[in-house]
């Protein structure tokens, strides 16, 4: 079964736009590594709120970032990503 009329609350639907506005690879690297740290924290957060296929979405963009990111984000990336 498919939910095709799936709604997303505002205040979710707010952070999901600051989420993937930050995570496009020329905003994250302008991120402070704590903002950075607190997008990964919204990711998680979002995860509960979202239907699979956006958060899929999001993690798919976070791979796409390790790269651009801290040493110490780098573990917390992979653990997103391989959820």
């Amino acid at each position: 079964m498919y939910i095709t009329n799936y709604e997303i609350s505002d205040d979710t639907q707010w952070k999901l736009n600051i989420v993937q506005r930050n995570l496009r690879i020329p905003n994250w690297i302008d991120l402070i590594p704590e903002a950075q740290e607190q997008m990964l924290n919204e990711v998680i957060g979002l995860s509960e709120e979202l239907p699979l296929s956006i958060y899929q979405n999001l993690t798919s963009a976070l791979g796409k970032l390790i790269q651009h990111s801290p040493a110490h984000l780098k573990p917390v990336i992979l653990e997103i990503t391989s959820n």
